[in-house]
């Protein structure tokens, strides 16, 4: 008895010694072995689902496998993070990312996650902020909308991406270079901010520089936070031209949880930034109005160290939310 006894000790520690080798072989495998599904953090119809859908060809043609995308808004894009945050670590679990974002957010005062819990893989692109107007709309520059600001201090309200993140601070910085006091309306993306002025509930929106936008005929761009005009709109003044300083610009890119094995987030994270190191794949996003980028994790490392310490002092400024 003893000896049968002993003989099923050594059969369950082989067993465990081989479930053992075998979960510590699975991150050579490899990547990737099946379809993925990525997290929007934003409207279906917002630039970062764009990005996405542009994604979504060249990743099945150099791969073989596809990606679904499931939109989870919320929360400034916090609720698709923490649902990332919360998932063990795998391959096929991303989340898109706007970085910016993803700091500031997770420097709040309760914040919804910590970026130990998201590792970031890559950046694909960048687009700049965008102050829009609806067509009909009497402000016919910058300085007309800064104007009816100081008629009518805080009943000008400008439409963004949720409380506490970048569209929500330039508009804090915005109020302050310029004198006045616009207000802040928080939606789940740039697409549902932008019906609201649509539907005359507010006077202006933060968005990107998107071409599909400007062709609807429906909403006119007033002025860009970059450092150089937006290369799909050559008339389209910067803030700083205009006599405004204000520089902001959110990078998209893709995550994984904090819980996925190290090496796994490399293999994840080359196939992407080959990807994006595609030309036709930039070709495609730049006519979107994006500006390609193609930047690894070791790089992203001390871009969000960066990031951190900025917002850090811009929350503690204009006391973000």
């Amino acid at each position: 008895m003893n000896r049968l006894l002993t003989l099923a000790r050594l059969a369950a520690c082989f067993l465990c010694l081989e479930a053992s080798a075998w979960a510590a072989f699975q991150p050579f495998q490899p990547y990737p072995g099946a379809d993925s599904v990525i997290l929007n953090p934003f409207d279906p119809s917002d630039d970062g689902a764009l990005l996405l859908l542009a994604l979504q060809p060249y990743y099945r043609a150099a791969t073989g496998h596809g990606f679904a995308i499931q939109d989870m808004p919320g929360r400034g894009g916090a609720t698709a993070w923490i649902e990332l945050a919360g998932r063990e670590g795998s391959a096929y679990d991303l989340a898109l990312t706007d970085l910016p974002n993803l700091a500031l957010l997770s420097l709040a005062r309760y914040p919804p996650y910590t970026l130990r819990d998201i590792r970031n893989i890559c950046v694909l692109a960048s687009m700049p902020l965008v102050l829009w107007v609806t067509e009909e709309s009497a402000a016919r520059d910058l300085h007309d909308l800064i104007d009816s600001a100081r008629e009518r201090p805080g009943q000008i309200c400008l439409a963004g991406l949720g409380r506490g993140t970048i569209q929500h601070l330039a508009t804090l910085r915005f109020n302050r270079m310029a004198g006045v006091q616009f207000a802040f309306s928080p939606y789940t993306g740039t697409a549902s901010a932008r019906q609201s002025v649509l539907d005359g509930k507010n006077q202006a929106f933060w968005g990107y520089p998107s071409a599909a936008l400007a062709e609807t005929g429906t909403c006119r761009p007033l002025a860009v936070a970059a450092e150089q005009r937006h290369a799909l709109f050559p008339d389209l003044p910067t803030f700083i031209e205009s006599g405004y300083g204000l520089l902001e610009k959110s990078y998209f890119g893709l995550a994984v949880s904090g819980q996925t094995n190290a090496r796994v987030s490399v293999a994840v994270g080359t196939v992407f930034l080959e990807l994006a190191a595609n030309r036709n794949f930039q070709n495609a996003i730049s006519a979107a109005g994006f500006t390609p980028i193609h930047v690894g994790a070791s790089e992203l490392n001390n871009y969000l160290q960066r990031l951190l310490e900025y917002y850090a002092r811009q929350r503690e400024e204009y006391e973000l939310d």
